[in-house]
């Protein structure tokens, strides 16, 4: 597949610049599988070869077909590839719709495929994370019943933990009364009493002694606290 510049009939608008994508005298760029790699052209080695095609569509401002929607693995290699080549524009696009790709799996074997490459190769982008979270948690009632997860999870005991402190989570809001709103509460780390001072009972942590001043080790200011949470 090529795209190429040639002398033609003068055009206007994002016409003239797709009506060069199939023209092959004056080729400036030709994708070829390693399969070719005898030829005297340069390799893209580390780029998907459809994605690095959709880029160049891309460029060519050739309108993507909405129609033909391809995999969450092809969205993901095609912003890797607009990453790379700094093509920001594209590279949101990308991220959507591998958002959304993800969100619509229906074969639960291929969220956990998903939660396996975000955690193996995103792990410092925060944009990854967070949609990484939110399908894990949209998707975790489904995911506890499928054993390729939960072989998963022997492999990341960690993922585990997260896992039931996220169950928890979800059981305590299902049985929260109406309107009940949730607070931190902070408490003394050696007497699990709350702290002097109305403030204990805010969100904000105070710098308030234990009521046990008398027989808690700590000072004024150096009490050691934890936080609980409750619904009021």
């Amino acid at each position: 597949m090529t795209g190429a510049i040639n002398e033609a009939a003068p055009l206007t608008g994002a016409t003239a610049i797709a009506s060069l994508w199939d023209q092959k005298e004056y080729s400036d760029i030709t994708i070829k599988e390693q399969v070719c790699a005898s030829l005297k052209e340069i390799e893209l080695k580390d780029d998907d070869p459809e994605a690095f095609k959709a880029l160049l569509e891309h460029l060519y401002q050739i309108e993507y077909d909405s129609s033909d929607d391809k995999s969450w693995r092809f969205y993901l290699a095609l912003r890797t590839a607009a990453d790379k080549y700094l093509l920001p524009e594209l590279e949101s696009e990308a991220t959507q719709r591998f958002e959304n790709t993800a969100f619509n799996l229906e074969d639960i074997t291929e969220v956990v495929s998903v939660l396996r490459v975000l955690d193996r190769d995103y792990k410092q982008d925060q944009r990854m994370m967070d949609i990484r979270s939110d399908v894990h948690s949209t998707k975790l009632d489904t995911l506890l019943k499928c054993a390729e997860y939960r072989a998963y999870l022997n492999e990341r005991p960690s993922l585990l933990w997260f896992d039931l402190y996220f169950s928890r989570e979800l059981l305590a809001r299902a049985e929260r009364p109406t309107g009940a709103h949730e607070h931190t509460a902070y408490v003394c780390g050696n007497h699990e009493a709350a702290l002097v001072l109305s403030a204990a009972l805010g969100d904000v942590e105070p710098s308030s002694a234990c009521i046990f001043r008398g027989k808690c080790k700590h000072s004024r200011d150096g009490v050691r606290t934890k936080s609980v949470r409750f619904s009021a």
